[in-house]
Parts: structure tokens; sequence; C-alpha cells
């Protein structure tokens, strides 16, 4: 028990508080004759002051709507740490943990005002046993001590809830970036969407992957920008990611280089051969049935294509095209190599139906 006077815990036997030296037990005679509280657990004013002011809803309620719809941060604002650990526990759980969740929830909803009602009796017994000096000022303070609610419990709950949240959202975020981004690192150098994603789709029809043609058709080789004039009549576009590589610049012959990633390359070249046709077909593969005879507006064209791989294992697509046109044969060979996400390959077609052929004996140009 402990000192009415100095809240000393003193034996039972004591009749002096060696803390204070109060007398213990004409107070305790006292209380004997003023002391109206008996150890059966069922003083209504305790049990009041335990509960607090929803006293007539846990007496005269059955069902407990807050335990059902918010369960931990009811346990934590009703003091009921065990029944709050049992659900923190469910939670460890990822095989039964909604489905024990929902369950926990219900069951407390339905005898949690008499499971609460049995704590309070049960607590109102205990610290009556331990005061048994106490006047009723006294048990009243410390029931509703022990008792009553606790606002800063679901708070902190809460704050740690969306903490967790929080970060676990960031974590996915940064991981999903850091995957992407190494993902980009292993096929290209830069953004993929800066030069593909944004040039090749239904809007633009692939026009904003070529540079702007200008040119003067009776003066090809001085045309401006991308294009080039490869012998009398042809023009072509230049995607903007190519490069001219200089030693293969002259009036008969261009060739031209895109690099991506660490191994990935696409090339193409064009052509005004003068060998005939038969030969350089000949040259690329002695089957003639492997070509495959198309037109390109006005014009006949043959193609055919053929897929090697080097010791590393990496795939080398090369495609051929041969156009005649006015006893003139212009080729383009197209060279896609380790093109994993079809950078090269979306666009050689793209390409091919952009060449332009201008007619020099009128005014009209032949766009093929």
């Amino acid at each position: 028990m402990y000192c009415f006077n100095c809240g000393r815990k003193v034996d039972s036997s004591n009749k002096f508080c060696p803390g204070c030296g109060a007398d213990l037990a004409s107070r305790q005679a006292q209380n004997n004759n003023y002391n109206v509280y008996d150890n059966s657990g069922n003083d209504e004013e305790l049990l009041k002051a335990f509960i607090g002011e929803k006293y007539d809803y846990f007496k005269n309620h059955s069902f407990n709507f807050p335990a059902l719809f918010i369960t931990p941060l009811y346990l934590l604002y009703r003091k009921c740490y065990l029944y709050f650990l049992i659900y923190i526990v469910l939670l460890l759980f990822p095989y039964v943990n909604f489905i024990g969740i929902i369950i926990y929830s219900i069951v407390m909803g339905v005898v949690f005002n008499n499971m609460y009602l049995k704590k309070a009796n049960d607590e109102i017994v205990i610290i009556k046993n331990q005061n048994p000096s106490a006047l009723r000022e006294q048990l009243l303070q410390l029931v509703a001590q022990k008792g009553g609610t606790n606002i800063a419990g679901p708070i902190i709950y809460l704050v740690i809830t969306i903490l967790i949240i929080v970060a676990l959202i960031i974590l996915v975020l940064m991981l999903f970036s850091g995957i992407r981004n190494f993902t980009n690192n292993l096929v290209d150098e830069e953004p993929f969407t800066e030069y593909f994603d944004d040039y090749f789709d239904d809007e633009k029809e692939y026009d904003s992957y070529f540079s702007t043609c200008e040119y003067n058709k009776d003066d090809i080789k001085n045309t401006d920008g991308h294009c080039y004039g490869v012998i009398k009549d042809m023009l072509y576009n230049v995607p903007n990611k190519y490069y001219t590589l200089e030693e293969y610049k002259t009036d008969e012959i261009g060739k031209y280089k895109y690099t991506y990633g660490s191994t990935s390359l696409c090339t193409f070249e064009v052509t005004t051969i003068t060998d005939s046709v038969e030969n350089y077909k000949a040259s690329i593969d002695n089957n003639p049935n492997n070509w495959i005879k198309r037109r390109k507006g006005a014009y006949e064209y043959e193609s055919y294509s053929k897929e090697t791989y080097d010791e590393a294992g990496k795939t080398n697509i090369d495609s051929y095209y041969v156009i005649n046109r006015d006893n003139n044969t212009y080729t383009l060979s197209f060279s896609d190599y380790d093109d994993g996400i079809g950078k090269c390959s979306e666009i050689r077609e793209q390409l091919f139906k952009k060449i332009d052929f201008l007619s020099h004996n009128s005014n009209d140009s032949n766009i093929a």
C-alpha cells in the first residue's frame, strides 16, 4: 500500500510511515469507518471513473463500431495494448494478414464492450487491493489514471504509418527509376524517348526524325541540309542522328553511321553502281530467287536481306535495295548490328520511302 501523506510505498504491517512518520494505523482505522468500497469489483462509481464519459455506451451497447472500423487506433485509444500487439503480429504474416485482420476487427467490434468492462472491473479490484487505506478521492484518481483514454497513442501510430508508406513509395520510385536508368544505360547512352518515341508517332508520321530537305534541282550537289545528291537525279534525307563518314562521301557514294549503347550501330550507304545489276546482285547473293521485286512509285526495285551472327552471338542484319531508273542504277544498303531495341530496323523502310528522283528533262519532279 501507499502512505496517504507522502505517497511512499509501505508495508501493510507498518503503523507509521518510514518516510514521513505519518500515523498509518490511525488513518487505517478512519478508513474502516468511512471507506464504503468493497473488493468485489462491482463499484459503479469507480467503474464510471475508469471508463469515462462513454460509460453508458459500454453498458448499454453490445457492439462497438470504432473497434470494428479503426481497430488499431481504437485499441491504442482505450489503452488495450495487448490486443493492439496481436493486431500488429497479424500484419507480419503476409499470407493470412488480410483475412486475419478482417476477422480480428469483426471480433473486436462484437466483444470489445464486454471485454473492456471486464478489464475495467479487474483493474479496479487490483487498485483497491494495492491501496486498502486510500480514501474515495484517491481511489477515483488512481482508477481514472489507469483507465481513461490515450489520444497520443493513435496519433503516433498514424504518423509512423504515414512515414512508412511514404518511405515505401519513395523506395519503389527509386528502385523503378534505378532499374529504368540501368536498362537505358545498357541499351543506349541517351534517353530513348528523346529521339525515338518523340519522333516516331502516329501524328508526326516519322517526319520529324528526318531533316528537312531543301534542294535546288539545278544544283543538286550544293543543296542544303542533310540532303545529298548522288549522281544525276537521286536525293535522300539523312536521319538526324546519323553522321557522315567523310571518307565515303563522293559524287557516287555516301555512307552514314549511327551508334548507340556500347556495341550497337546502324549504317546505311547510297551508291550509284557502275557494274551491272546482275553482277552486283551476284556479289551479294548468288541465288536470284532470294531477291524480291517491288515498286517505288513509277520505278521497280529489288530487295534482299540476310542475317548473320558474330562470335559473341550478336545479330547483324544486312538489307539491300537496287533501283533502276532511266538506265541509271542506284543501290542502298543497310547494316543493323546488335539492334536489340529495333532502332535501325524501324527507320530503314521509312528512309527508303523518302528517296526523291528529280527529272532534269522537265519542270516536274517525280517523287518516288
